[in-house]
């Protein structure tokens, strides 16, 4: 009876075991995929970027929606039940923000016209979408806010001719949005900042500093900086959400866009070409995807 009992008990641990990692959602990315020989691809892009969802740690990646040239910038919603990504025109010269659903259906456009847009990233309360695009002069570009019905559109930096701003990321509070500025001719104007979503407080948190991204907690943020010995080879670090603390990550190898697992212990991004997880406490790397025939590159991973 004994045994009997230890075997149930087994079982339901490996039941509920294999009912959380089910529920863990999917990674995605980008899979950039060369225009097929056999086609003719004059006066069309040589890539073409589809969207990839891996379902599970081990599992092959599939294909999740495609656009008329190119899907890309794939982001969660709060929720995992929607995704918001930027969609590229049938010509190529505009690049607009949609939301779907997590299986790749309702497909809506949230920006419309001759738009640059790119980055997108949900309010906590999955009700708003943060975005870079180009300034109303098209001469630099700002960041917006835009309701997930499409309505709303709003420019919270308002930046002047010679400072920009992309790759914002939304903190999990609502209250602040971070993101990585430019400044023309001032090093000490180019870095990692934070700002309000209603455009107030601007804070520089560090000079330098690339593609910044809040952890699940708010406390950390991940963000890209060259390596110190090389000077030219990007690795991922972390930092305290005020800006101090900061600690290199990854090293060896050229690593870019960190994104975190939803309990905040691992940070995807794209090491030597491929979707890769680092352990933030141990520092181990996994290669997630391998080189597949006529895919070019891949890039954008969201958790």
């Amino acid at each position: 009876m004994r045994r009997l009992t230890s075997l149930f008990l087994l079982l339901a641990l490996a039941l509920v075991a294999g009912a959380a990692a089910a529920a863990k959602p999917p990674i995605l990315f980008v899979a950039g995929i060369e225009c097929p020989a056999h086609v003719a691809c004059t006066g069309k892009p040589l890539y073409f970027d589809h969207l990839r969802r891996i379902l599970r740690v081990g599992f092959p990646a599939i294909g999740l929606a495609t656009g008329p040239f190119s899907d890309s910038e794939p982001a969660w919603s709060p929720d995992h039940k929607r995704i918001a990504f930027v969609r590229e025109s049938h010509n190529g010269l505009s690049f607009t923000v949609w939301v779907m659903n997590a299986n790749g259906t309702i497909q809506r456009q949230l920006t419309k016209g001759n738009r640059l847009d790119s980055t997108p990233s949900w309010s906590p309360d999955g009700k708003r979408i943060v975005f870079r695009g180009n300034s109303p002069n098209r001469r630099t570009f700002d960041l917006y806010t835009i309701n997930v019905t499409g309505t709303g559109l709003k420019n919270v930096t308002k930046n002047p001719d010679s400072a920009g701003a992309i790759n914002p990321d939304w903190s999990p509070n609502g209250k602040l949005i971070v993101f990585q500025r430019s400044r023309s001719g001032s090093g000490a104007g180019t870095g990692i900042y934070t700002i309000r979503p209603d455009g107030t407080g601007l804070k520089r948190l560090r000079i330098g500093g690339m593609n910044p991204a809040w952890s699940p907690s708010g406390a950390k943020i991940a963000f890209e900086l060259p390596d110190p010995a090389s000077g030219n080879m990007i690795e991922i670090y972390t930092m305290n959400a005020g800006g101090t603390g900061s600690a290199r990550l990854t090293a060896g190898k050229e690593s870019v866009s960190p994104a975190w697992s939803p309990d905040g212990s691992q940070i995807v991004c794209i090491r030597s070409n491929q979707v890769t997880l680092v352990t933030v406490k141990s520092r181990a790397v996994k290669q997630l995807t391998r080189p597949l025939k006529g895919f070019a590159f891949v890039a954008d991973p969201a958790w």
